[in-house]
């Protein structure tokens, strides 16, 4: 029978775990909720380098004065995401990072559908984050406080032995 890498036995392993927490190909799952009274927040806290295979946001309170949200490392102030105009979206307003570090998430408008995708929409590429055997920080960078909630959603795989991704 073949295994995974962690001891679990890859024949008695579900699609998705009990709790919904792992996911074969997109790894482990980490939820975030930014309330945007709050300028530039901790997101997530990386120990170790991991992939991340998946993020998603959702607004869940509908935006009105925070004009632009970016997502970065913050120890090293490098772009996980620019600067994505998010003025008056509205509640299940969704964005999805493809992987670029260069473009924003929904092309600085109003999605058609409810998923936002980038220009070109492109294939998805995970990146890697984090510092061997170190801790790092994902942070917001938005144009300042306001009012809405973005709910972030992260999908890693680990690289390293202690290497993970949780909510900060």
């Amino acid at each position: 029978m073949g295994g995974y890498n962690d001891g679990r036995d890859q024949a008695t392993t579900t699609v998705r775990g009990v709790d919904g927490s792992f996911i074969p190909g997109y790894g482990y799952h980490v939820t975030k909720t930014h309330n945007l009274t709050s300028d530039n927040t901790d997101l997530f806290t990386v120990t170790g380098k991991n992939m991340i295979t998946l993020l998603i946001g959702e607004i869940t309170t509908i935006v009105a004065t925070t004009t632009t949200y970016a997502m970065r490392v913050k120890t090293s102030n490098e772009a996980i995401f620019p600067a994505t105009t998010i003025t008056t979206d509205a509640d299940n307003t969704m964005y999805m990072f493809g992987g670029d570090n260069t473009v924003v998430l929904n092309n600085a408008g109003t999605p058609i559908t409810k998923v936002a995708f980038l220009d070109g929409a492109g294939p998805l590429t995970p990146i890697v984050v984090g510092l061997a055997s170190g801790a790092d920080t994902i942070e917001s960078d938005t144009s300042g406080a306001g009012t809405g909630v973005v709910v972030w959603k992260l999908w890693y795989l680990p690289l390293e032995s202690g290497a993970s991704i949780v909510a900060a």
